[in-house]
């Protein structure tokens, strides 16, 4: 089978498209002719998917199909550190920041009662380290916005017309199958009347 439905020059080793088509040869083996259809149907839809890619690499956007996964490991490497910041910097959330105050006046006043002081680092992290991680977390934030907006462009433009059209086709192939052997439709999809 993969000779005879061989894959387009294009997509073998070393080819500007050299990447796993695997989903051209996932249908149902049992009948031999359902078997043929599905092959074709599938390398047919591959190379529409390839062709819609072709036409975004030629684009201004290219960079949503070349670039997709540098885009992917930027935007998780955002997250990571945005997310070790948080926690590093014991980040309070701004619903939570006046109850906060209010743990540490308490704390205080405990550490005073006893003739005790906060020492200097935690003065130091509370008066001045909380705030650069708060300015840190910030611009990690913007920075995961504008990543998750390249992503999310990326997918519309690249990916989005893709699953639209296989839903489409399976829309289409439905209603056909609906009609029954007895039905005939035309290419327009307009139902002709039984004999």
């Amino acid at each position: 089978e993969r000779v005879l439905f061989a894959l387009p020059d294009s997509c073998v080793t070393g080819g500007p498209l050299d990447k796993p088509f695997n989903e051209m040869y996932a249908c149902d083996l049992g009948d031999p002719d359902r078997k043929n259809q599905n092959y074709l149907a599938n390398l047919i839809r591959l190379i529409e998917r390839e062709e819609h890619q072709s036409r975004v690499r030629a684009s201004i956007l290219a960079f949503t199909v070349t670039k997709r996964d540098q885009i992917c490991t930027i935007t998780f490497i955002i997250s990571l550190t945005l997310t070790l910041n948080m926690v590093l910097g014991s980040y309070v959330p701004f619903w939570r920041q006046e109850a906060y105050a209010a743990h540490l006046a308490e704390e205080d006043a405990a550490l005073a009662a006893k003739g005790q002081t906060r020492t200097e680092n935690d003065l130091w992290f509370h008066e001045v380290g909380r705030d650069v991680f708060q300015v840190i977390n910030m611009i990690l934030g913007f920075m995961m916005l504008l990543a998750c907006l390249v992503r999310a462009l990326s997918f519309v433009w690249a990916e989005l017309p893709n699953i639209v059209r296989v839903g489409l086709e399976a829309k289409i192939a439905e209603r056909k199958g609906a009609l029954g052997p007895a039905d005939e439709v035309k290419e327009s999809g307009v139902v002709l009347e039984k004999e």
